[in-house]
């Protein structure tokens, strides 16, 4: 399975050493963070960075946003 970070990298056509500079890190921790698992510390210059929502960065630690219930007419319950 393709890492989201990977995935929207390749969709702006950057490299790993681009990338990782817009967080601040080295090519060769970008590409350790698209075959593993981005630090918890990580996640929010990842996220801010690229738009990338923190439950798909780190599902174990972000977990998917609850929707609130909504009526017929879109009006939350």
């Amino acid at each position: 399975m393709t890492s989201s970070i990977k995935k929207w990298r390749d969709e702006k056509k950057l490299t790993q050493a681009a990338a990782g500079a817009l967080v601040g890190v080295t090519q060769p921790t970008w590409a350790k963070w698209e075959d593993g698992q981005i630090p918890p510390e990580q996640c929010l210059p990842v996220h801010r960075a690229t738009g990338i929502a923190l439950h798909e960065l780190r599902p174990d630690i972000y977990p998917v946003p609850q929707r609130r219930a909504t009526d017929r007419k879109g009006v939350k319950a």
